[in-house]
């Protein structure tokens, strides 16, 4: 749906976010978590301590991406978006956890560069586990540099961490600390820095279509329970979509977070705000069955695209 005109409600509520329940999350099984992470038959990683590659073992060298993405925490995240680390094109690490949810972006690529290694080796905090309640524990490996190497060791996870994304030196002995068992990840140095200074460069997560998404959801918030366009869908959230910055994704969600529909709305040119109230006002003013659905989820199955990327 290409959305052009400039028909908007002429008022507008303050922006205000509001906490959301669970959407339907992807399933890892375990053996298969621990098999792409080498823990389980792989003969070239091995745990390590503080970044150095057990001797005898050539290292599987990992490709680090960094991505802006929606958490996956099984509904409509209260925050968005955050810093999807994908390792070999997947993210790993989410599954290491019951309930690990990657972090702000800009915790991890700030002027003080966690990601990058340091000397001394800092100990990063790269996930968090929520459980359903305000964080309960930190998943943060020691980040080092070795021989053209970068690696990822000494993985734990803590309770009762602040919002730092770096655990101080002496810190982690005053903190609830249990072992993880996710083996030392091993990168190529140039490749990994690289991927981090490109992401910290990019911000992404402060572009245009970024805003435009985030102030949408903002716009809608104080209708997104049973009002959209008095449809019986919730919003979930609002992302860009395709490379051009003219498309949104935009995910709803049934009463019982039981069914999805996932909608691609095209908006034309103009300002974050012009645009945000122009795809808020889509959704308040269009019928459901006039919506461009471009897909659909269903709780425990992937989404399933329709045909001709309208409602079927």
């Amino acid at each position: 749906m290409s959305i052009h005109g400039a028909s908007v409600r002429d008022h507008w509520r303050t922006p205000s976010r509001v906490a959301r329940p669970d959407r339907p999350g992807r399933i890892w099984r375990a053996g298969g978590f621990r098999r792409a992470l080498g823990v389980v038959g792989a003969a070239g990683l091995r745990p390590g301590i503080m970044g150095v590659v057990t001797a005898g073992a050539e290292p599987q060298v990992r490709l680090l991406e960094l991505r802006m993405g929606i958490p996956d925490v099984g509904g409509p995240p209260d925050v968005y978006p955050v810093l999807t680390i994908l390792i070999d094109g997947d993210e790993l690490l989410a599954a290491a956890g019951s309930g690990y949810v990657a972090s702000p972006p800009a915790a991890l690529l700030d002027d003080d560069e966690p990601l990058l290694p340091a000397d001394p080796p800092r100990r990063v905090v790269l996930y968090t586990d929520t459980c359903g309640v305000p964080v309960a524990g930190s998943l943060a490996p020691v980040i080092s540099a070795s021989g053209g190497l970068v690696v990822w060791s000494d993985f734990a996870h803590f309770m009762d961490m602040d919002d730092a994304p770096v655990i101080n030196e002496g810190q982690d002995g005053l903190l609830s600390r249990h072992p993880v068992g996710v083996p030392d990840l091993v990168f190529d140095a140039a490749q990994y820095t690289a991927e981090v200074r490109r992401a910290s460069v990019a911000r992404e997560w402060e572009s245009d279509r970024w805003r435009t998404a985030l102030l949408a959801d903002e716009y809608l918030s104080p209708d997104r329970w049973w009002n959209l366009a008095g449809s019986g869908w919730d919003l979930g959230w609002i992302e860009p979509a395709g490379e051009d910055g003219s498309q949104f994704s935009v995910t709803c969600w049934d009463e019982n977070l039981e069914h999805g529909l996932v909608l691609t709305l095209t908006i034309s040119a103009g300002t974050p705000e012009d645009r945000a109230r122009r795809i808020a006002d889509y959704l308040l003013s269009t019928p459901a069955e006039q919506w461009p659905v471009a897909s659909r989820i269903h709780r425990g199955g992937s989404p399933c695209k329709t045909a001709t990327g309208a409602e079927s």
